[in-house]
């Protein structure tokens, strides 16, 4: 009644999509080169297997310690791959040769409400790795390669965040409760909620000097050093919830205010992988005589901000050249709301 340990064992199959089936005029597309990728009707489902052990212990009346290890594969991922033997020329296709392994340790703190406080904490280490991160991982080589050879080294994967720490503080005031003002009790009902999360950067490759006199370029430039070996800043966020319900009878009406990001920080999630910066591509400083040529200062000024508008926005203008899909998480947001129950 102190202690325990856990264990557990799980295989998960997940079929290819729709989107793998071919029809006939998919292949005369591609001998006739009008299609770029052709569909793999003979996909094998991608296979997890996942294993964890941990132990729990009570920390005397109210409180509890958990230290759990996790451990998973992902076998026949799908990626793209060139095919030079087929007929009547070679195509790209999608085969199962990718696979990845998670190992991680998470450490859990759990204190009940004690004094109208509860408290949840965890910290979780994980290394993510493999060959390939998606089916997309691969299209740049599958694009450039007329070999058809492809580099399947192990290296960490777009999604391996190695650190990872939530902390939620949980104040609640019930019925009675709270200091008393004028015959009544203005803060009974009354309640807040702290939520920290603490996130490492995700890894991404790095592109050359080459690569930054490219404006918006797509598939073109080289690499510096290893796959995914340079990693996005860390990210911290605080968010606050405060509410206070209100007895009607049979009903219970609470209003609260949410707020998202409390202190409105930047939340970098993606970077140009040629600077390591979010809102800096290079391209200008690669090559400064580029704007030389134009006619007067003022153009010259105005062509900077337009660029700097251009690659600073938080939408990714091309994939290619930044670590994400878009470079900035949610700014501050605040929600006001009522819940009626009754």
């Amino acid at each position: 009644n102190r202690a325990l340990f856990f264990a557990s064992y799980n295989v998960t199959s997940q079929r290819p999509s729709e989107n793998a089936f071919s029809t006939i005029r998919n292949y005369q597309q591609a001998a006739e080169g009008q299609l770029g990728t052709v569909a793999n009707a003979n996909l094998k489902p991608e296979i997890t297997t996942q294993y964890e052990l941990g132990f729990r212990q009570r920390l005397g009346e109210r409180a509890a310690f958990t230290l759990s290890g996790f451990y998973r594969t992902q076998q026949n991922k799908i990626t793209l791959r060139n095919q030079e033997i087929t007929f009547p020329q070679g195509t790209t296709t999608y085969l199962n040769r990718d696979f990845t392994t998670t190992k991680g340790v998470e450490v859990a703190f759990e204190l009940r409400r004690t004094r109208n406080l509860s408290v949840n904490a965890n910290y979780t280490l994980s290394f993510a790795e493999g060959t390939g991160s998606d089916s997309r991982t691969a299209r740049i080589i599958a694009w450039r390669s007329n070999s058809g050879v492809f580099p399947e080294t192990i290296s960490p994967l777009d999604f391996d965040q190695r650190h990872n720490v939530n902390l939620s503080l949980d104040y609640r005031l019930g019925e009675g409760e709270g200091p008393m003002i004028g015959g009544i009790q203005p803060l009974a009902g009354f309640g807040f909620n702290l939520l920290g999360v603490f996130k490492s950067g995700n890894p991404y490759t790095q592109l050359d000097e080459e690569t930054q006199a490219l404006p918006n370029s797509s598939s073109f430039g080289g690499i510096v050093g290893a796959v995914n070996a340079v990693r996005a800043p860390a990210t911290t966020r605080l968010d606050l919830r405060v509410d206070r319900a209100f007895n009607l009878g049979p009903a219970r009406l609470k209003g609260y205010v949410n707020v998202q990001n409390l202190l409105d920080t930047d939340q970098v999630i993606g970077v140009y992988r040629t600077t390591g910066l979010p809102n800096d591509d290079g391209f200008i400083a690669s090559d400064p005589t580029q704007i030389t040529g134009l006619g007067s200062d003022v153009e010259r000024d105005a062509y900077r901000f337009l660029y700097s508008q251009f690659v600073g926005g938080p939408v990714v203008q091309n994939t290619y050249r930044a670590s994400s899909g878009q470079f900035y998480g949610l700014p501050r947001r605040i929600r006001l709301g009522v819940v009626l129950d009754f």
